[in-house]
């Protein structure tokens, strides 16, 4: 049986929200929700966006992000790789709890 709106919410709600916004001179991508396989094309999406701003640097906020798996966490580390390869700096903000200890393994 279903009890409140919000448990219909979270059944309807993708796993990954993800928003792009350019501030100044940096974009920045916002995730909220879940990053794992299964919700890694929603990050995608926007990071194909990445490549037609005019920003070099990228801010990613993870502070409504509840959790992370190897594979988000893999995409996050190739994201950084690509903005470095484009002469930009990329800095993760407002990771907590397993998310921060996922993020803080940084194999490049």
């Amino acid at each position: 049986m279903i009890d409140t709106l919000d448990q219909v919410a979270g059944w309807l709600s993708p796993a990954l929200v993800v928003q792009l916004q350019e501030v100044g001179t940096a974009s920045v991508l916002t995730l909220r929700g879940s990053l794992t396989g299964s919700s890694v094309a929603a990050l995608e999406a926007q990071i194909d966006q990445l490549g037609s701003t005019s920003c070099a640097d990228v801010v990613v906020d993870l502070s409504d992000l509840s959790d992370i798996d190897a594979v988000g966490a893999g995409l996050l580390f190739g994201l950084q790789h690509y903005v470095r390869g484009r002469g930009g700096r990329m800095t993760m903000i407002g990771a907590r709890g397993a998310v921060a200890a996922a993020v803080a393994a940084d194999p490049l």
